[in-house]
């Protein structure tokens, strides 16, 4: 069995939010990928790069297929998207089921083409933010 978050969520061990109830850094998981390429791209260790909509925006650090990011919408949804102005406008390809304060915990769909929306209940976003780097409030840099 491996170690870290990955195999953490492999296990069955989800990742809670951190001690601020914001997390510095997140990791994208899924079964799903490599076949789903629109899932397969967003997968990977992200960090905290500012903010969008009021709340903190995340980065893919070593992105495959060009900058990913996660994001709060103005809707109160966590997405992903490649692109900064998606970001401005609330869009992703990737956008969870439900409204969260953070990304951690909530369910996801995926744009699969043709207005499709599928869930993903694999997708997991965990909160890999080491011992003692809080960040701050929900909503704060």
């Amino acid at each position: 069995m491996g170690v870290g978050p990955a195999a953490d969520a492999a296990a069955g061990v989800v990742g809670a939010v951190g001690e601020c109830g914001v997390a510095a850094t997140v990791t994208v998981i899924s079964r799903l990928a490599p076949e789903v390429t629109v899932v397969h791209e967003a997968t990977g260790d992200y960090v905290r790069d500012g903010d969008a909509h009021g709340y903190p925006r995340y980065r893919l650090v070593a992105p495959a297929a060009g900058p990913r990011f996660l994001f709060r919408s103005d809707k109160g949804r966590w997405s992903i998207t490649g692109s900064e102005d998606n970001v401005a406008r609330s869009k992703g390809t990737i956008v969870s089921v439900e409204v969260g304060e953070s990304p951690v915990g909530l369910g996801y769909r995926y744009y699969a083409g043709l207005s499709k929306w599928p869930k993903d209940p694999s997708l997991v976003v965990l909160d890999t933010t080491p011992p003692g780097e809080c960040v701050g409030a929900v909503g704060a840099v």
